[in-house]
């Protein structure tokens, strides 16, 4: 989901989740950069880009909408459209500059790249789930 109910647990989902990717990531390239590090560069640009994607989409489903007509639809086609757009640059740059610059392939770039695109959806699913199961036990069925 594009905008998390509780942003503090999706930071958090997304540093373990990014965290893990960064030791694959290094580990792959066989590189010594802290993977640490590039967790919290990537959550840090996530977290940028996400607000930058927000205040965008808030200004374009103005002008996508039409008044009157449910436009849910659409406006989450094109929230999930700009999503994937972001996290496929995001990952890249990131990827680009600290393990691809100094010998790039791009084979291996771009599995990486889209392994990592992969794994944010999934993040963001598990914690969509997990969010959900929680304010069903804390709020009822009513």
């Amino acid at each position: 989901m594009p905008l998390a109910p509780n942003p503090l647990t999706m930071i958090a989902f997304k540093a373990v989740g990014y965290t893990a990717a960064a030791f694959l990531l290094k580990k792959y390239y066989k590189s010594e950069f802290s993977a640490l590090l590039f967790a919290l560069m990537r959550v840090a640009l996530g977290v940028v880009l996400g607000i930058g994607a927000f205040v965008f989409l808030a200004v374009v489903s103005e002008y996508v909408s039409t008044p009157g007509e449910d436009n849910r639809y659409l406006n989450e086609i094109l929230s999930y459209a700009v999503l994937a757009c972001i996290r496929v640059a995001s990952w890249g740059f990131l990827i680009w500059i600290v393990f691809e610059r100094k010998h790039f392939s791009i084979v291996r770039f771009g599995i990486a790249t889209v392994l990592c695109v992969l794994l944010s959806f999934l993040i963001d699913a598990a914690h969509g789930r997990l969010e959900n199961k929680y304010e069903i036990m804390t709020i009822g069925f009513c």
